[in-house]
């Protein structure tokens, strides 16, 4: 030991050694870098003072210089405002003359006025002399003592009156007036005016008047008849406003279009679809009547049929067929994209056959809806105060009755006093929820609109507490099942529904692990506020 710490000793030594010779080295070096640094310092920092020095003389320069240039500018200064100053001496002295030029030439042009209205108040005195009508007056009096020209009129009413009256005296001859080898005879016996001739007999008048053509039978008892002469003659009334046939007055003769008894097709419009073509009818009844060819209404736009009945009375549109003879008369309504029948009150919609007809709602390749909308109102099928069967569904095929409802619940009720039957071919299901009782403590369950409930055992220990709400309505069944159990000892009880609260049971429920697919039966009695048993199994 002693040798090894002497030769660890000398090892030791000699490292130090060796290490402070080291050190002297890297210090000498050092000292070497801190000598050449200092010397670099010294070089910057005469080079930096050498900047500042030659910075400062050229900013000296710069400020002598910005000296010389604003006493440049001070003397053009003075100079601008000296020639400014001159400058508006000038324009004052010229305005000024401009100004006593005008004044002259306003009084002249005073003068020339002032002797122009002089001139026309003479030509307006000759001019109120020329009229008649005196001073001041704005029209032309009560001086004519004829009925042409009325009182109180402007000469260009009186100009107007005179022409009205020159173009309303009656030619002397009307044969003179008509010529081309056509005749205007007047029959002094029966007082017959005729117009007659091979050639085209034209009425024409250039007035812009209401009745520029008038053409009347003044006798109370006249009339007047036009008539096209051979089968292929034509009548055409034509105007560029409207066209009216009994608009004047408020007779209360008929009109008629087409009633003799010739086989001719009568058309009141057009369909041309370019424009804007109405044809209305507008009476106090409108009465359409056709012979064995029927009525024939087309359209090739959204159309109306409609009762717009302003009266406190029951107004009704009716569509009906009725047949004299041994054939059938029948209302086809068809639409090609549906045929849609929609009352827009209160009033509804009614749809009965009243005599032993059947009433028929058939689709052809798509369902039938009745209150498929969302308006939450009743629908009643057979409410009527009668002895009837109804009839919901058959049995053909694979044909399906579903009935569904909401938190209102589904009720089947019969006054019947024998027995009330529901036969089913085939399998009879009722909709299931699962509850999953997890708590040692406490595992209420809402039942709400259930009837039957799948129970799920996951607490390890026996015995798991649970509980039922209320039922929704008098009645309700509700059918519980054991579907699954966790218990650590499967013979013990899995759940415990005790006979407490809102439960009448023969005993509490406890069904165990070993008697999972147990089931018990239950009915809200809401005359107790409990659920009532009927039945149970331990499977």
């Amino acid at each position: 030991l002693y040798n090894k710490l002497q030769a660890d000793s000398t090892s030791t030594w000699s490292k130090i050694q060796t290490d402070s010779t080291y050190l002297d080295d890297r210090i000498q070096v050092n000292i070497i870098d801190i000598a050449a640094i200092n010397t670099e310092n010294d070089a910057d920092s005469t080079a930096i003072w050498n900047k500042v020095q030659a910075d400062s003389t050229y900013l000296d320069d710069r400020i002598a210089t910005n000296i010389a240039d604003i006493a440049t500018l001070d003397a053009e200064v003075d100079a601008d405002s000296t020639a400014l100053y001159n400058k508006l001496q000038a324009d004052s002295t010229s305005t000024w003359s401009k100004i006593q030029t005008d004044s002259t030439y306003l009084d002249d042009r005073i003068a020339t006025n002032a002797t122009n209205i002089g001139t026309n108040v003479t030509a307006i005195g000759n001019l109120e002399t020329l009229s008649g009508a005196g001073a001041g007056a704005t029209n032309l009096g009560t001086g004519f003592t004829g009925t042409t020209i009325s009182d109180n009129t402007t000469i260009t009413g009186a100009l107007q009156d005179l022409e009205d009256a020159v173009e309303a005296v009656t030619t002397p001859s009307l044969q003179n007036a008509y010529a081309e080898g056509n005749t205007i005879t007047t029959n002094s016996t029966d007082g017959i005016l005729s117009v007659s001739g091979t050639e085209q007999i034209v009425l024409t008048s250039s007035q812009a008047s209401a009745t520029a053509i008038d053409i009347n039978a003044d006798n109370l008892g006249g009339g007047i008849d036009i008539d096209a002469g051979a089968s292929t003659g034509t009548i055409n009334i034509d105007g560029g406003g409207a066209i009216g046939i009994g608009t004047n007055g408020n007779d209360a003769g008929a009109i008629n279009i087409g009633t003799s008894t010739g086989a001719r097709t009568i058309t009141v419009g057009n369909t041309t679809l370019t424009n804007t073509t109405e044809t209305e009818l507008n009476a106090a009844r409108v009465d359409i009547n056709a012979g064995v060819n029927g009525v024939q209404i087309d359209a090739q736009g959204a159309s109306n049929l409609t009762v717009g009945a302003t009266s406190g009375s029951l107004e009704t549109l009716t569509l009906s067929a009725t047949n004299a003879g041994a054939g059938n008369a029948d209302v086809a309504i068809t639409g090609e994209d549906g045929v849609s029948i929609t009352s827009s009150t209160s009033g509804g919609v009614t749809i009965d056959a009243n005599t032993a007809g059947t009433v028929d709602i058939n689709s052809a390749a798509g369902a039938i809806n009745i209150g498929n909308d969302a308006v939450a109102q009743p629908i009643n099928i057979g409410t009527g105060a009668a002895a009837r069967a109804i009839t919901v569904g058959n049995a053909s095929g694979a044909t399906a009755v579903n009935i569904e409802s909401g938190t209102g619940g589904v009720s089947f009720n019969s006054t019947s006093t024998t027995t009330t039957t529901a036969n089913v071919t085939g399998g009879f299901s009722m909709s299931t929820d699962n509850f999953t009782a997890s708590s040692s403590v406490s595992n209420p369950i809402t039942v709400g609109n259930r009837s039957v409930l799948n129970v799920a055992d996951t607490d390890a220990g026996s015995d798991t507490p649970i509980s039922l709400t209320g039922g929704v309505s008098d009645g309700q069944m509700l059918i519980l099942i054991l579907t699954s159990s966790s218990n650590s000892t499967p013979s013990q009880a899995a759940v415990n529904l005790p006979d407490s609260g809102n439960v009448r049971l023969s005993g509490a429920w406890t069904p165990s692990g070993n008697e999972v697919g147990s089931t018990i039966s239950l009915m809200w009695n809401t005359t107790l506020s409990a659920w009532v048993e009927l039945y149970r199994s331990a499977n």
